[in-house]
Parts: structure tokens; C-alpha cells; sequence
């Protein structure tokens, strides 16, 4: 009896099926339920002290909830910037938005055991400052910690919260202005140089309060042409014999603009250095003692209080 089309198809199915057992067999390639899946969305590799950094946004979130009028504006301008360079890095949403207490076992800094009830008198000076303190303490250690790229903000925003605390007249530790890398010294020299011509002139071509603190304020920029030079050793560029100042000086008002003006010139340049001088961890604390220092004498001259000193 001739064999049948179906018969002959059904044949030829066995065999190609007993011959693919056999290929992936010999092969070692498992066809069980059991064999290990391969995930199709990749981990996502969280960032340097992400959960530090993370602990930080909720901290400032506490400090500008409660913050006096003249402070909120600058306070929630350095909320955003920290949330959108979080959100940059791939930080998710869900995680930014979490509350203090869900974050903060996870951070090792001198702020973790502030609790959000503690802070949340924020709504007073004292309370304000509570909170100021806490992100200082905290900023200070996320600074080493975190990449490169974001030590000048976290610097900055350091340098603020002194700033805001010392209005307050509540103590404040800052390191003090240390070595700094070849690139960011070169840098400062020069403006460092600049204001202490500019002060010699205000000091000399006024009276009575603007007189004595223009020469405080120059022994103080003299001290820090010292320390750079001292840096810098051989490398130090030649000084010029004088400079061409924005004004005269005629006045007591004439000479407090233009001390205004070199405080301010300098502390934009600490600013511009600060990616050069926090590039290793260990030198960025450095780095906000120089800004510290020079934010502190901008301030005397009449500078307000801003977010991120040095940074435009």
C-alpha cells in the first residue's frame, strides 16, 4: 500500500525534531523552565553618596520650608539646583521625593541624627539656624564624597549656609583656607593681588570707618597674596607695579564702591577656581576655606547673602 503524503510529513517532523535535540544537546544549551533569565532592563549603578546627597535635598527642603523672607527665595533657589542635578544623574523621582527619615540611615555625617521634627522649628531664627547648622555639617561631608563635577556647587552652597549662620551669630567651623592645586592658585593670585593694590588706595584716600576697614580688610587680602605666593614658590607670576582701578577715589562713597568692586572681583574669581581647586576630594575642603574667607570680606563691604557665592 503506498504510503501516505501525511504519514511522510510526519516522519520528516521526527526526524528534524530528534536531530535539534540532539544539536542542542551537544551544545550544553538548556531548554528547561528552570534556566537563569537574562533581565532586560539593566541595574541602575547609583552615583557617588547618592543616599548622602539625597539626605542633603531633604535637609535643605527642611531649612527653606521654615525659612525667614529674606532667606526663601535663595534657600528654594538652591533646592532646585541640587534636585535638578540629582535628576541629571538618573536619581529616580520616587527616591528625591522621600522623606528625611526614609534616607537618612544611610549617610555618615555629623547632621544624620537630626530628625525632621527636630528641624521643623525652622519657623524661628533659632529654628532657621538649627537647620543651617545641620545641612553645614552634612555639606561638608558629602562634599568629599561626592563627584567632581558637583564639589563647586556643594562648595558654594556650603559657604552659604556659614554665611546664614553667621548673620544668625550662631558659631560656625569652616576649615581654614589650605594648599590648593597649581591651576587654581595661578588663578587667584592675580585677583588677590589686584584687590590689595585697590585697597591701598581706598585706604589711603578716605577716613575715619571706611579707612579702618579698608585696612583690615587689606592686611587680610595681603595674608592670602602671602600664603599663594608661598604655594606657588618659583611659579608664582611677577607682580605688576600697579593696576588700572574701575574709579578714582575721591571720597568716603567713591572708596566704598570700589572696595565693593575688588571684594567682589575676587571672590567671582575663588568662583571660577573652585573646579580646579575641588578636583581631589581631599583638597576641596581647602577650597571652601578660600571661598569662606573671601565671602566673608565681599560681606563687609555690603555684598547680601546669596545662595551660591562665587557661582553666577
Amino acid at each position: 500500500m503506498p504510503e501516505q503524503p501525511w504519514s511522510r510529513r510526519r516522519a520528516l517532523a521526527v526526524v528534524v525534531l530528534g536531530a535539534g535535540s540532539a544539536l542542542t544537546t551537544g551544545c550544553g544549551i538548556r531548554l528547561e523552565e528552570d534556566a537563569p533569565r537574562v533581565p532586560l532592563v539593566p541595574q541602575r549603578t547609583p552615583i557617588p553618596a547618592e543616599d548622602a546627597l539625597v539626605l542633603l535635598l531633604q535637609q535643605l527642603r527642611t531649612l527653606a520650608a521654615g525659612a525667614e523672607p529674606a532667606y526663601a527665595d535663595g534657600l528654594a533657589r538652591q533646592v532646585a539646583v541640587l534636585d535638578s542635578a540629582l535628576r541629571e544623574r538618573g536619581v529616580p523621582q520616587s527616591k528625591l521625593a522621600a522623606s528625611p527619615s526614609a534616607t537618612s540611615g544611610s549617610a555618615n555625617s555629623p547632621g544624620d541624627s537630626s530628625s525632621p521634627s527636630e528641624s521643623s522649628s525652622a519657623g524661628s531664627a533659632s529654628g532657621m539656624s538649627s537647620a543651617a547648622a545641620t545641612v553645614l555639617a552634612h555639606a561638608l561631608v558629602v562634599l568629599e564624597q561626592a563627584e567632581p563635577a558637583l564639589r563647586p556647587t556643594l562648595a558654594a552652597l556650603t559657604v552659604a549656609e556659614a554665611l546664614l549662620l553667621a548673620q544668625s551669630k550662631a558659631k560656625v567651623d569652616l576649615p581654614a583656607p589650605g594648599d590648593l592645586p597649581q591651576p587654581a592658585a595661578l588663578a587667584l593670585i592675580v585677583a588677590a593681588r589686584e584687590a590689595a593694590y585697590g585697597l591701598e588706595v581706598v585706604a589711603a584716600r578716605t577716613r575715619g570707618k571706611v579707612a579702618d576697614r579698608a585696612k583690615d580688610s587689606l592686611q587680610q587680602v595681603r595674608g592670602a597674596v602671602l600664603r599663594l605666593e608661598a604655594m606657588l614658590g618659583a611659579q608664582a607670576p611677577a607682580s605688576p607695579t600697579a593696576y588700572l582701578l574701575p574709579l578714582a577715589v575721591t571720597d568716603d562713597d567713591t572708596g566704598r564702591r570700589l572696595a565693593k568692586h575688588l571684594t567682589g572681583a575676587l571672590l567671582e574669581a575663588v568662583g571660577s577656581a573652585l573646579p580646579a581647586a575641588t578636583a581631589e576630594a581631599g583638597q576641596a575642603r581647602a577650597a571652601v576655606g578660600w571661598l569662606a574667607e573671601v565671602a566673608r570680606l565681599d560681606a563687609r563691604w555690603g555684598a547680601p547673602w546669596t545662595p551660591f557665592p562665587g557661582l553666577t
